[in-house]
């Protein structure tokens, strides 16, 4: 018996995310298609990634690698050696008509993982990957639904293996991996981003122009006295739901960006609307002293922000 944790260079008991990890890195490695790829090895590294990535499967595997002839007495094993087998592997064994030589192999399913963009699903789309079955190269067009989850598996059916030409082909199973946005966090169909704005423009308020995921620009009304971590909610402008009509929202989340060079008029200026005497310059007896002062304008702001020499 081909020892699968063997094959994929994993403990038996590793779990599922390093399972998948050592499945995608092998395959890479000995995919038919890339220079130095190794046929024969690549199907061992689908056999065995089969059963163990599927909970089922795997227990099925652990029982009978631990207790290949278990016959407890109150235990029943018709599920691991059914009694046909039996009767037939005896007469096989005895020279006896009727036993039957090894079972026939079956030709297994495919896995290989697709990269998109997360910006990229917002619309339907199709990729093009070749496909090598063991019997010859297939290019397959892949439908990308928009709004899909990173993770999901698109199968097509008979696309897999084809080794065996007396058993049914194999299915391929793509999965879809979205890579990170350095603009946006995904969360279900929304779609968290950010942006950062000066102290005054919190106080005072402002408007700002926001690229949405759908490459229009939505103004942005931010109200006087805005507060570091508040949030707006752009209706509508974040992923389209799969299989469904309607799209998630967009947030912004706002960053107050506190000054940290202020001049020693300015800090009489901050002081002043604070409603506090400044100190003079002369009373300052270390920079610390300084962000101290500012700090006590701060903390009434709300902002929880602090500022050290």
């Amino acid at each position: 018996m081909q020892d699968h944790y063997e094959t994929l260079g994993v403990n038996k008991d590793a779990k599922a995310d390093e399972i998948k990890s050592a499945f995608r890195k092998l395959a890479k490695e000995h995919h038919p298609d890339i220079p130095g790829g190794n046929a024969a090895k690549f199907q061992q590294i689908q056999e065995a990634y089969e059963v163990l990535s599927d909970v089922d499967k795997r227990a099925h595997y652990d029982h009978v690698k631990k207790n290949p002839f278990t016959s407890a007495q109150g235990h029943d094993w018709s599920h691991v050696f059914r009694e046909d087998d039996f009767f037939s592997a005896f007469m096989h064994a005895s020279g006896m008509p009727g036993g039957s030589s090894r079972r026939p192999q079956r030709n297994a399913n495919m896995r290989m993982s697709i990269e998109v963009s997360l910006r990229s699903i917002v619309l339907d789309q199709k990729k093009t990957v070749r496909v090598n079955t063991g019997s010859g190269n297939a290019d397959v067009e892949v439908s990308i639904p928009k709004g899909i989850r990173s993770g999901a598996v698109i199968s097509y059916k008979g696309m897999g293996q084809k080794v065996y030409t007396n058993q049914p082909p194999g299915d391929l199973l793509i999965e879809i991996v979205i890579k990170d946005d350095v603009s946006y966090q995904r969360r279900d169909d929304d779609l968290i981003s950010s942006v950062t704005i000066s102290a005054f423009d919190a106080i005072l308020g402002c408007e700002i122009d926001f690229d949405t995921i759908w490459d229009k620009k939505v103004r942005i009304k931010v109200p006087q006295g805005t507060q570091h971590g508040s949030n707006f909610r752009l209706v509508n402008n974040g992923l389209p739901k799969m299989n469904s009509s309607g799209n998630g929202h967009q947030y912004v989340v706002v960053n107050v960006l506190i000054p940290s060079n202020l001049t020693q008029d300015q800090l009489d200026e901050v002081a002043k609307i604070a409603g506090r005497k400044q100190e003079t310059n002369t009373q300052f007896r270390s920079l610390n002293e300084i962000f101290q002062a500012l700090n006590r304008y701060i903390e009434p702001l709300g902002q929880n922000i602090r500022l050290t020499a």
